[in-house]
């Protein structure tokens, strides 16, 4: 997950469950887990304290656990975890800085998703459904929400 100001000068947050060692300098990091609805407020918040607003919201957060025995040896859990870090994730990012980019009536939130979207892989299943859902286009009533607003969405 990135987030960005541009119109602050390019100021960066960045967030994940760990730091990097070489993160970049002239970046700020809001370290957390954004698979919990907890972790994806607290995220937000950290990026929207250190920057004074959200101009930019890139969601790029994704993890796979590959299971050798296809789509039956993926277990509840696994479905659970996967849906959690790889799709609502970006979900909950979205609804905690949108009242922000409203209320600065200005923004755009970019979802990125890979190829495994539209080639599945069997072992890979469980996050190759969500990747081809948040590769789609969100729901009609947000988009008008969002024309209103000026918050763009790709």
């Amino acid at each position: 997950m990135l987030l960005a100001c541009p119109a602050r000068i390019s100021a960066v947050v960045a967030s994940a469950r760990t730091p990097v060692a070489n993160f970049p300098a002239d970046a700020t990091f809001v370290q957390g887990e954004i698979s919990s609805l907890a972790g994806a407020r607290a995220v937000a918040k950290g990026a929207v304290e250190a920057l004074g607003g959200i101009d930019i919201l890139i969601n790029k957060a994704g993890a796979a656990v590959a299971y050798s025995g296809g789509v039956l040896a993926i277990d509840d859990e696994a479905w659970l975890d996967a849906l959690n870090a790889n799709y609502l994730s970006a979900v909950r990012l979205r609804a905690a800085l949108l009242p922000a980019m409203i209320a600065q009536k200005s923004g755009v939130i970019v979802n990125v998703s890979t190829g495994a979207a539209f080639l599945p892989v069997p072992p890979l299943a469980h996050t190759t459904v969500r990747r081809r859902r948040r590769s789609t286009r969100t729901p009609r009533a947000w988009l008008r929400r969002s024309r209103r607003t000026g918050v763009a969405r790709w």
